[in-house]
């Protein structure tokens, strides 16, 4: 990842370095005495139970692209490698997504608990919006930024390349901190981000409004922007660029999904006695009915 871009070449050629110790690898794991494999889209485990004859439930939000789910021309590649290699050798997927889009897929996985406690103690700070351009150059952000100076809005701009808190005008340039991140999340009017699966689905649990710009090269990130427009549940920009953001800072969506704790009810469905890790539709659609339920009670109650 070089200049704010993948570089697909220089990926591939990593990968074929690296393929005889993949190989490796995957002889030398152990899986004696293993029930159960879950993987998260990551090939050395699932080749492992493949080999080993050991059942393999894959659990991630890239298992939800072998459906047919909003994305964009990049993953044909990767819908081959899903349909012909990694998932064949699958017990079961345990697809994530912000939506289930009529198929078998289930919300996100998001810290549901730490999210409410956190907004619980906190209160929306008119004007405020956190920034989190982890793979922009600072000085486009900046940019970016700079023609709302006077705007009244205030900026949270988180970057691992800042090392202490400086501020820019209204820029507060903040380095990482999972704490002060997560409470600034809670206190924001919007959040500006890149694609990244799991910042824009506690964004859209928290009901905060949305504007994604995906990686350049990051095919799920791009995906991710797709799906969001089509539900109408965010905004997305392909270039940072100051006219979107002014466009979103006033009439930008807001959506909240009352996403529930998908974790615990995953950890029950894979501990059931007899549990033999074949079939998830009930699993999928409890939960879901479940949220159309909340979402049925909280817009009859909305004053």
């Amino acid at each position: 990842f070089r200049n704010s871009s993948v570089k697909k070449l220089g990926t591939l050629g990593h990968q074929v370095r690296k393929l005889p110790k993949l190989v490796n690898e995957i002889r030398r794991i152990d899986l004696t005495d293993i029930d159960l494999v879950i993987s998260d889209c990551e090939p050395v485990t699932a080749n492992a139970a493949y080999l080993n004859d050991v059942p393999c439930v894959g659990l991630g939000h890239h298992y939800s692209f072998q459906y047919d789910v909003p994305k964009g021309s990049p993953y044909e590649l990767f819908m081959m490698y899903f349909k012909w290699g990694l998932s064949s050798f699958l017990t079961n997927d345990l697809a994530l997504h912000y939506h289930h889009f009529d198929y078998p897929i289930l919300p996100p996985l998001i810290d549901t608990a730490q999210l409410d406690d956190i907004a619980a103690i906190s209160s929306v700070t008119p004007g405020k919006i956190l920034v989190y351009l982890n793979f922009e150059t600072v000085d486009d952000v900046v940019k970016m930024l700079e023609p709302y100076k006077d705007s009244g809005y205030e900026f949270h701009f988180y970057s691992p390349l800042f090392e202490e808190h400086t501020t820019i005008g209204n820029i507060h340039c903040k380095p990482r901190c999972r704490e002060g991140f997560k409470k600034d999340m809670a206190e924001c009017e919007g959040v500006i981000t890149n694609g990244g699966f799991m910042t824009s689905s506690e964004v859209l649990y928290l009901g905060k409004k949305l504007l994604v710009k995906p990686a350049n090269g990051r095919s799920e990130q791009i995906a991710n922007a797709i799906s969001l427009e089509k539900l109408g549940w965010a905004m997305a920009m392909d270039r940072l660029d100051s006219n979107v953001v002014g466009e979103w800072l006033q009439h930008g969506p807001r959506k909240k999904m009352p996403y529930p704790n998908v974790a615990e009810r995953i950890a029950d469905w894979i501990t059931e006695p007899g549990q033999t890790w074949q079939s998830k539709s009930q699993l999928v659609n409890d939960i879901w009915q479940e949220i159309e339920q909340s979402s049925t009670h909280n817009a009859t109650h909305t004053p």
